[in-house]
């Protein structure tokens, strides 16, 4: 049985996809503040110092992550042998958030496929 191809390290990948979920809590933070703040306003964002406040949260949290991505780019050129375990977990993340890590270009996003004990399967009509 042929070795699996090899695969870039997964550290770029993970930092961009934590960055992507802080983002997305701090949006769902804020407008649930929003809400809070002003019920009778249909807006998703808070205004003044808060909206600020919000503001430079996600600033900060993309400036965090063009860092971890910068600074793991060096390891994304190291290759190793898939783990059963990395193969679990990122066809996982990609049933969950598959379109969206395509669209961003992350390293982690794979194309659908169908395997068997660690191997991708031929979609012929044999098979």
């Amino acid at each position: 049985m042929p070795a699996p191809p090899p695969v870039p390290d997964d550290a770029g990948g993970a930092v961009r996809v934590t960055t992507e979920a802080v983002e997305g809590v701090v949006d769902v933070v804020e407008a649930a503040h929003a809400v809070i703040a002003r019920p009778w306003r249909r807006s998703a964002q808070t205004r003044g110092l808060t909206g600020w406040i919000y503001r430079t949260i996600r600033r900060i949290t993309r400036l965090a992550g063009r860092v971890g991505e910068s600074a793991t780019a060096r390891r994304t050129r190291r290759v190793r042998e898939p783990s059963a375990r990395r193969q679990a977990v990122v066809a996982a993340l990609n049933g969950v958030r598959g379109d969206a890590l395509a669209t961003s270009g992350n390293a982690l996003a794979t194309s659908f496929q169908f395997r068997l004990d660690g191997q991708t399967l031929a979609l012929t009509t044999g098979g």
